[in-house]
């Protein structure tokens, strides 16, 4: 019992290492609280309150098996004790998974959504691990035995650094195609741009909101709907400061000010019901927010383009009711439509930009790590040895 409880601290140890992949995971003293004096019944009641809490977070039976899998990937005995206790002791697994899920965050959301770059940081992670147990063994061993095992750990970080290296390049060589074919979409919308144009008015004005100027891969749009009748929070809701509200709410008040009034109005009325509201919106408004911070010209950018395309659904709207202005309504929809479309080059222009800094930035950053993997080594040799090496 005492190896597994070690070996599921050091795979927490080791997720917990690269602050970047577990940004989302809220940082944890490594020392435990300190228990607070109570009563034989106060405690029953509150391991009986623990386990409410538990079922309340619990995971559905799909995201269990996705965290199995990459803990498997990343610690595969571990995997198997988890199974084994998935059997004997359905509650402990359930709290353990509930805090693997934690502190894997970011892991298993890089499984999802780009799975080359996950089998690098996998590896990486599965390195770190390795890595740390076999110092342990050194430090418990003597002579030869040491020795030996001291030259398996500098093959082993030799082979880490390899697979850091094989990240970049694979990033680079990911962004590089984004790259293409993002100069080339630009370059044929800018050759069509008298026809896309007519074509976006035609459709427009048989069905109002149509947008024909999207690419094949358009960078995240926004998209702000109304509020349903009746409103539920998520399932998972997120836990929002005031400044993270205040933060949405701006986005909201760009694109939609009618909307912004009326839950600026609510929030004063029923923050309860606000909240509830504002929760629904978090989860979509999350990439714009972190734009907003990371990328302020190109939020800039993004923004006057989907305003654009909201105005222009508003005119063709009008368009079609014929209030007696339909030539000049027409006029003013055709020279909003021209403009969207500048205004979603310069947006694609900007990211084209970006994209090219970026991958300049990697190459100068890999072309430098190819010249510092001795130094590489013995760093981490240090940090896992010190003075026993």
């Amino acid at each position: 019992m005492k190896a597994n409880r070690l070996s599921f601290r050091v795979l927490l140890l080791t997720l917990s290492c690269t602050a970047v992949l577990f940004a989302d995971a809220p940082a944890k003293s490594d020392k435990p609280d300190k228990p607070a004096a109570q009563k034989p019944a106060d405690n029953k009641n509150a391991r009986n309150n623990k386990d409410d809490d538990d079922k309340d977070r619990d995971l559905s039976d799909e995201r269990i098996e996705l965290v199995l899998a990459v803990v498997n990937d990343v610690h595969p005995m571990m995997a198997q004790r988890l199974n084994v206790l998935r059997d004997s002791d359905p509650k402990q697994f359930r709290r353990n998974i509930l805090q693997i899920n934690s502190k894997m965050a970011g892991l298993i959301r890089l499984r999802q959504e780009d799975p080359d770059a996950y089998k690098s940081a996998a590896a990486d992670k599965r390195y770190q691990r390795e890595t740390w147990e076999l110092s342990r063994r050194i430090k418990s061993a003597d002579g030869d035995e040491a020795r030996r095992l001291t030259d398996d750990l500098r093959k082993m970080l030799h082979e880490q650094f390899q697979v850091k290296l094989d990240s970049r390049q694979s990033e680079i060589t990911n962004l590089q195609t984004r790259l293409d074919g993002l100069r080339k979409q630009i370059q044929q919308q800018q050759n069509q741009k008298d026809a896309l144009i007519g074509k976006r008015f035609d459709e427009l004005l048989a069905k109002p909101g149509a947008d024909i100027f999207a690419s094949p891969n358009p960078p995240e749009k926004i998209i702000i709907p109304d509020p349903p009748g009746k409103i539920d929070p998520p399932a998972d809701p997120p836990h929002l400061t005031d400044e993270q509200i205040d933060q949405i709410m701006d986005i909201i008040r760009l694109h939609r000010p009618t909307l912004a009034d009326e839950l600026a109005a609510l929030r004063q009325r029923d923050p309860k019901a606000f909240r509830a509201t504002i929760a629904t919106y978090a989860p979509r408004l999350r990439y714009l927010v972190l734009k907003r911070r990371v990328d302020p010209q190109g939020f800039d950018l993004q923004t006057r383009e989907q305003q654009l395309q909201t105005q222009a659904g508003d005119l063709a709207k009008q368009v079609n009711k014929d209030g007696g202005k339909t030539k000049d309504l027409k006029k003013s929809l055709r020279s909003v439509i021209e403009q969207q479309f500048d205004a979603r080059q310069q947006m694609l222009g900007h990211e084209l930009n970006r994209l090219e800094s970026r991958i300049t930035q990697l190459s100068k950053d890999l072309a430098d790590q190819r010249t510092r993997e001795d130094k590489f080594v013995d760093e981490r040799m240090q940090n896992l040895l010190g003075d026993s090496k």
